[in-house]
This record gives structure tokens, C-alpha cells and sequence, in this order.
């Protein structure tokens, strides 16, 4: 295990406390523990999906974005 020390919010403190005192965690660190590894699957795919993003961007930035724009001569064709 490792060691990290940090503030939380009010409403994160109180389901913390509410852990201990219905006895899901024996103290803070066990129930801010529970807390975030129920958290956990949601903040890899959110890590996941910006890392894809990311990627994406820096593909566009080397070889351009992959859409075709209407000429004068489709616009007008459209028209019609």
C-alpha cells in the first residue's frame, strides 16, 4: 500500500463516515479505499477515452482530418 494525504469535499467526508458507522469500513483510510476502488472502472474508461482522444488529435495534427468538404460544383449540384 501506499500513502496519500489529501482533502475531500464535504459530501465525500460524510459517506466516508457513513461507511465507518454502519461498519461497511473499519476506519477513513478502509472507507475512502472502498470508495474509490468502486470508482475505479469508471476513471479507467475516462482515462481510456481521453487517451484516445488524445491520440486521435495528434493523428489529425500530422495527417489532416479525414473529411471531404463540399466543392462550389456539389453545392450547386445539390441544388438542383
Amino acid at each position: 500500500m501506499e500513502t496519500l494525504s489529501l482533502r475531500v469535499d464535504k459530501e465525500i467526508m460524510r459517506v466516508i463516515e457513513e461507511l465507518i458507522s454502519l461498519e461497511l469500513a473499519r476506519n477513513k483510510s478502509d472507507a475512502a479505499n472502498l470508495l474509490m476502488r468502486m470508482g475505479l472502472k469508471e476513471v479507467r474508461e475516462l482515462i481510456n477515452r481521453r487517451r484516445r482522444v488524445i491520440k486521435l488529435v495528434e493523428k489529425y495534427k500530422t495527417e489532416g482530418v479525414p473529411y471531404k468538404l463540399p466543392t462550389l460544383k456539389d453545392l450547386m449540384r445539390d441544388r438542383e
